[in-house]
């Protein structure tokens, strides 16, 4: 066997921030062969009440909506905003020698305007304009972030010469004027072949409708009409997404899986199986309870994680938490998973190196650890959450997933073959900028996830590291304690052998790594160790080795 690293909570191109090629340039920058999508279901199901046109009548730039939250436009630069008939004039005026620029551009609370291209997205806009001497109109699509450097993409569309202003992740194309002043930008088939743009690895941000003027110049700009449409949603969505993803990653030497993250479900869950259809909220009459996501997913063979569990309003809500209540909070939320076997989930996020609110990686920890006690056996896994190319990659909470895989299997491995792996628990967790060493952690012929009997003799463990950093840190944990701690002195392979006596029904061992400066690189999973007299829960085939 063999481990392959991998990113498995990723955001991309069905809301602001990412692009699905960012996430494989850094995956392949890093030696990732695998990567894994999982963007909200409710981007993808555009549930999330999307924004699809203004109303100029009411004579606002915004308009606060108890349903749809606050949408309209935002002003930049020193844009005279008035209304008129129905109509939003915008004027700019300049006798400065630069081009004096400014103009509004469309935001909604939530960004629930927002779509991703691979939806076959169009902007219809009734607009008409008027410029004197040296000005311009020009409307801006602001897209996703494109590597190297991850800076947002721009479509613009101009009414003049198309040939100034050419920059990185920018592509002109000439609009013709409108006599009526009606314009239908199928934004979609425009970019389709800009793939130094990104092509349809796109989100619509938004339109930046922007007037210029210098030298005594004036534009004036009137807009009446603000319409987004996009043709698929749900699983002809994603179905898409998979054809893109899947050209964009043989470039890079990297294979995507596309899935999706249940979002308006009680608690966010990740699915990790191709074969689950997104939940289509409109047919269920926008309600789909916690249960109910998880027999959708059991019911086409998938499984799932039970993600950031102390990221929800819950939790979100607190202020000024002591450690007394963080420590509660962990209580009680470990509890409340135990009462429902966290809902039948395979994994859980832990690895949050830097936490998230009040909650550090010890929380997360000391969660996963409560549940092992208790005898449910989860797979933890690494978590990056990002929705940003440019964040929680080489720094910040960026741990990925080492999945064991047979070696003698050719790349891309079967999705099923990565699934098999994170059912039995095969898989350890890390920072994959520092972690760049083979591990392994053994007890005879078992491996990371398993669970053994008791038997007369203590259980014998081996963890190793190949060509480790010096003087990191090795913590063995035991039931929830450090057991063993030592300090790897050389770059030499490095082996700790160890035994210890399980106390309970359901024991348990794993192992944690931190580099010299103090930072958590490397989480392994437990292998449990279980009483068959006393224990009385059910072990997950997959988990069962052998016998002491």
């Amino acid at each position: 066997m063999i481990y392959e690293p991998m990113h498995m909570h990723l955001h991309t191109c069905h809301q602001p921030g990412g692009s699905m090629e960012g996430h494989i340039y850094n995956a392949s920058k890093l030696g990732m062969r695998y990567i894994r999508f999982t963007d909200h279901d409710t981007r993808t199901g555009r549930k999330q009440n999307p924004i699809e046109r203004f109303d100029f009548t009411k004579g606002v730039t915004m308009i606060h909506d108890r349903k749809k939250g606050t949408h309209g436009f935002e002003t930049f630069g020193d844009a005279a905003i008035s209304f008129e008939d129905g109509k939003m004039i915008i004027k700019a005026s300049s006798d400065s020698e630069e081009y004096h620029r400014s103009g509004v551009y469309f935001t909604s609370s939530g960004t629930k305007h927002t779509v991703s291209l691979i939806a076959e997205v169009a902007l219809t806009l009734g607009l008409k304009f008027k410029t004197v001497g040296d000005a311009r109109v020009y409307l801006d699509i602001r897209l996703s972030q494109r590597p190297p450097d991850h800076k947002p993409a721009h479509l613009i569309y101009c009414f003049d010469d198309c040939k100034s202003g050419q920059s990185l992740h920018t592509v002109r194309l000439p609009i013709k004027k409108s006599e009526d002043g009606m314009y239908r930008l199928s934004i979609s088939d425009d970019i389709r072949s800009l793939w130094e743009i990104g092509g349809l690895d796109n989100v619509f941000d938004t339109l930046l409708i922007t007037v210029e003027a210098r030298k005594g110049g004036y534009a004036e700009l009137s807009l009446d009409r603000f319409e987004i449409s996009a043709k698929y949603g749900y699983d002809d969505v994603i179905v898409r997404q998979r054809a893109v993803a899947d050209e964009i990653g043989k470039r890079y030497g990297v294979k995507p899986f596309v899935t999706t993250e249940i979002s308006d479900a009680g608690q966010h869950k990740n699915v990790f199986s191709t074969a689950v259809p997104v939940i289509d909220y409109e047919k269920r009459d926008y309600s789909v309870s916690e249960w109910e996501a998880v027999r959708h997913v059991k019911a086409h063979g998938g499984i799932f994680a039970y993600n950031h569990p102390f990221e929800n309003n819950k939790y979100k809500k607190l202020r000024d938490l002591t450690s007394q209540d963080v420590e509660q909070a962990v209580i009680n939320e470990a509890a409340s998973l135990i009462s429902t076997r966290l809902y039948g989930a395979t994994l859980i996020e832990v690895g949050f190196t830097e936490g998230r609110g009040y909650f550090g990686l010890k929380e997360y920890l000391r969660l996963w650890d409560i549940l092992s006690l208790a005898g449910i056996f989860i797979t933890g896994y690494g978590d990056s959450d990002s929705h940003y190319n440019d964040r929680s990659w080489f720094d910040g909470n960026n741990f990925a997933s080492w999945i064991a895989v047979d070696k003698s299997l050719s790349f891309p491995v079967p999705e099923e073959e990565l699934i098999r792996s994170m059912k039995a628990g095969d898989v350890y967790m890390g920072d994959p900028v520092f972690l760049k060493s083979e591990i392994s952690f053994t007890s005879g012929k078992a491996r990371m996830g398993s669970v053994i009997f008791a038997g007369d003799e203590k259980p014998k463990m081996t963890f190793s590291v190949k060509a480790p950093i010096p003087l990191s840190t090795v913590r063995v944990i035991v039931d929830g304690k450090v057991y063993i701690e030592e300090k790897i002195k050389s770059a030499d392979d490095y082996i700790l052998n160890f035994e210890f006596s399980p106390e309970f029904a359901t024991s348990f061992t794993r192992v944690e790594m931190y580099n010299p400066d103090g930072r958590c690189i490397m989480l392994t999973n437990p292998i449990y160790v279980v009483d068959r007299e006393v224990f009385l829960g059910d072990i997950p085939e997959e988990r069962l080795v052998k016998e002491f």
